[in-house]
């Protein structure tokens, strides 16, 4: 996950970076079938993940990231996850639009 912060995420690149464009779900089916040039494929291919789907956390039209699941079996997550995901996005931005900025809240 370290290699995964410490690099910048530019718009498009990446599933990050694809999310910030599209700001809808994302999945990679075989995370080993990403481009060879992928931190994804080269850092979650070795910790034994196989497929990733990533839901954007949006309020007000305002991308503030993305909940991200990773699992090491392939193949496309079924609508119901992905609508289960969704929701726990949703939910996940109202909180964090909703948390002060006080770091002793």
């Amino acid at each position: 996950m370290e290699t995964l912060i410490a690099a910048p995420v530019r718009k498009g690149e990446g599933v990050t970076g694809r999310l910030a464009e599209a700001q809808e779900p994302i999945q990679l089916p075989d995370i080993l079938e990403a481009p060879a040039e992928s931190r994804v494929r080269d850092t979650l291919g070795r910790a034994g993940y196989r497929a990733l789907l990533a839901v954007p956390l949006v309020s007000e039209d305002h991308l503030l990231g993305g909940l991200t699941v990773f699992r090491k079996t392939p193949g496309e997550f079924a609508p119901e996850v992905i609508d289960l995901l969704r929701t726990f996005a949703t939910q996940s931005a109202l909180a964090i639009q909703r948390c002060p900025m006080d770091p002793f809240w």
